[in-house]
């Protein structure tokens, strides 16, 4: 099943005229459930369950300040809290499968992506639309 995934990156280098950047958080996969939970997941599948009754719905996001061509800083400058209602408003985003979305590689990676479809049972949708596909060799 597709989500939307909203670019992050672009959106805080846009809204600080390109003073500041993202590194692990470019992209979020934003999955509405259907009994007032959300769900943000990075492409690792490291993700938030959010009670959207709940006041404190916002997403931590670390800022890196740009450096110059060819290299990048590995320390965040500081931390902003972007609410969903911002992301989902200001943020170009792009409907991708969600087993696409999530890398593919790694033990650590695939116990992510079970934890994340047991949320999204949690969030009232059908973990089965969204599992892996599973390729095979013919």
């Amino acid at each position: 099943m597709t989500v939307k995934v909203y670019n992050i990156k672009e959106l805080v280098e846009t809204k600080t005229s390109n003073k500041y950047t993202v590194m692990h958080q470019s992209e979020l996969a934003i999955i509405e459930g259907t009994n007032g939970i959300t769900i943000v997941s990075d492409a690792e599948a490291i993700h938030n369950v959010i009670k959207m009754d709940n006041p404190d719905k916002y997403i931590s996001v670390s800022l890196y300040d740009q450096a110059e061509e060819g290299s990048f800083n590995i320390m965040p400058s500081k931390e902003a809290e972007l609410s969903i209602d911002y992301i989902t408003s200001e943020a170009k985003y792009r409907d991708v499968e969600l087993n696409e979305f999530v890398r593919t590689f790694g033990s650590r990676i695939e116990s992510n992506y079970r934890t994340l479809l047991k949320s999204i049972k949690e969030a009232g949708l059908n973990p089965n639309n969204y599992q892996r596909k599973v390729a095979t060799n013919a």
